[in-house]
């Protein structure tokens, strides 16, 4: 009987593989065939996709064998991202994006024109922020969109960041640090004195770096 039940076991087991084998092949072919069609697409968009809820929720049942850590669209942010302590915190922050300095703003260029087209940030940071989808929207529109802001040389939209964009997808995914509340804070309050003084960025941004205002600056890793 043991010696059955242990064949049993085996066949089910093999079958078991088959299976996941086959699943995972199904929902690579269509993640590969995503990614061609939307190739700005993040991972967090995808996975609210039909097929990468198959991932989660074979993943959660233990059927794909870590599949969605193979995820192509999951290892193209994945492949980007290290962790560095931040200097005077403690804290380990996740870092995307290139780390050399003129790769970084080349980066930081495309990465703003993919947030630009999120339609789920504003109501998933709120949520893991813990404030209302007003002020994240605000934020979001004085940062990326609005191309209104008077500038030293021009009108426009705001000259992109590396760091900002690092916060906002680590405020995305909800492994955010304290820094990037601050950000939030900052830009918040750089907006409000904008619309409200009727000013140029310059002294908005001056306003909020004061000491009566809400100062940020970004983080400095340590190696």
């Amino acid at each position: 009987r043991a010696g059955t039940a242990l064949a049993v076991s085996m066949k089910a087991q093999s079958m078991l593989a088959k299976g996941c084998e086959k699943l995972y092949s199904v929902a690579k072919a269509q993640a590969l065939t995503y990614i061609a069609k939307n190739p700005l697409v993040h991972p967090e968009q995808y996975m609210a996709t039909a097929d990468g809820l198959m991932f989660k929720v074979s993943h959660e049942n233990g059927l794909l064998c870590s599949v969605e850590s193979q995820s192509p669209i999951t290892q193209r942010l994945e492949q980007n991202s290290i962790y560095k302590p931040v200097r005077g915190t403690g804290e380990k922050c996740r870092i995307i994006g290139p780390l050399d300095e003129q790769k970084s703003w080349d980066w930081a260029e495309e990465e703003y024109k993919r947030i630009r087209t999120f339609s789920d940030d504003i109501e998933k940071i709120s949520k893991n922020v813990n404030k209302t989808k007003f002020y994240v929207a605000r934020i979001k529109r004085h940062l990326f969109l609005d191309s209104s802001h008077k500038l030293d040389s021009r009108v426009g939209r705001l000259d992109t960041d590396p760091e900002i964009a690092r916060a906002w997808n680590r405020l995305y995914k909800g492994d955010f640090i304290k820094n990037d509340i601050k950000l939030l804070e900052h830009e918040y309050f750089e907006s409000k004195f904008e619309l409200l003084y009727k000013t140029g960025l310059r002294k908005a941004h001056e306003a909020a770096q004061s000491l009566k205002g809400r100062p940020w600056f970004p983080p400095v890793y340590e190696e």
